[in-house]
C-alpha cells in the first residue's frame, strides 16, 4: 500500500472521524468546500476527488503543519490541535488503499498531492464508512524525515 500522510484532528490516539475539515472523512455539499461531488442518487465516482493526502508531512501546506513542528518546518502555521498521521509504506502511485478505496495522485501535482477516493461507483455513505474503517490503520508521523 502507498504511504499517505494527512493532517487531522485526533480522537485519542487515532484520527477523528467526521465530515468537517481536518477529519477522517470527506466534505460534501452544502459545505463551502466539497472534496467530492455527490449525484442526485447519493453516488460518488472514481477520479472525481476524495480525501486529500500527501506522500510526506513536509509536503503538507504550511497551514496544516502544526506550529509545534516549527523546529522541522520553519513555516509551520497550523493549529496545534492537528496531528500528522500516516498509513502505508509504498511509493506514492495509483494503487489500492483498501478494498473499495484507491490512491489517485493529483494530475496537477502527482508527486505532492493525491486523493483517496472510491475505486468504483458507491454511495457517499459507503465512502464515508470505508474511510472511517481505516481509522485504526493510521499512526502519528511527526518525526523529522
Amino acid at each position: 500500500m502507498s504511504k499517505i500522510v494527512r493532517s487531522m484532528e485526533s480522537d485519542g490516539e487515532k484520527p477523528k472521524i467526521g465530515t468537517e475539515k481536518n477529519m477522517l472523512g470527506v466534505r460534501v455539499a452544502p459545505a463551502s468546500r466539497c472534496d467530492i461531488p455527490v449525484d442526485s442518487d447519493d453516488n460518488v465516482y472514481p477520479a472525481t476527488g476524495g480525501l486529500s493526502v500527501t506522500p510526506a508531512w513536509k509536503e503538507l501546506p504550511d497551514f496544516l503543519i502544526p506550529k509545534r513542528l516549527k523546529h522541522h518546518a520553519k513555516e509551520a502555521s497550523g493549529s496545534n490541535k492537528l496531528v500528522v498521521w500516516t498509513v502505508g509504506t509504498g511509493p506514492f502511485v495509483q494503487a489500492p488503499i483498501t478494498d473499495g478505496l484507491i490512491l489517485r495522485p493529483d494530475p496537477a501535482k502527482p508527486t505532492q498531492h493525491g486523493f483517496v477516493e472510491p475505486a468504483r461507483t458507491i454511495t457517499i455513505h459507503h465512502l464515508q464508512h470505508l474511510l472511517a474503517n481505516t481509522q485504526q490503520d493510521w499512526t502519528k508521523d511527526e518525526i523529522e524525515q
